[in-house]
């Protein structure tokens, strides 16, 4: 699960469980990744997040990496084993130009990997 502090990665990290609640529960490992260093006023925040969601995904783990591409968490996810990679809507243009890019082998289907993402719905404010 990527996490960088933003609603829409917060939405999606949060909307998986209600859709899947079994697989996030028996989920035998799960990692948040935040490849961001907060400053002091964000970072009760994020442990605010983390100790939310721990009740949600089952074996949680919590680390900072220092991740600069979407390509940095699809190899890490690739290279554990992952079964579900959560990212948010900003990640989704980034996804699809991967994808159809020369670099698309890592998403070829052969890893087993799925992408969840999911888009805030839109509320008018009329």
């Amino acid at each position: 699960m990527k996490y960088d502090g933003t609603l829409v990665s917060s939405f999606s990290i949060l909307r998986y469980p209600q859709l899947f609640p079994l697989q996030a529960m028996k989920a035998v490992s799960s990692t948040l990744i935040s490849p961001k260093n907060f400053k002091k006023s964000k970072v009760a925040v994020e442990k605010h997040f983390v100790k939310k969601i721990s009740s949600i995904y089952g074996a949680l783990g919590f680390i900072k990496l220092p991740f600069y591409t979407l390509s940095d968490f699809l190899d890490y996810a690739i290279k554990n084993k992952a079964g579900v990679l959560i990212l948010s809507a900003a990640d989704l243009k980034p996804l699809t130009q991967l994808m159809l890019s020369d670099d698309s082998h890592t998403l070829n289907g052969r890893h087993g990997l799925s992408v969840f993402i999911a888009n805030q719905p839109y509320t008018s404010c009329a």
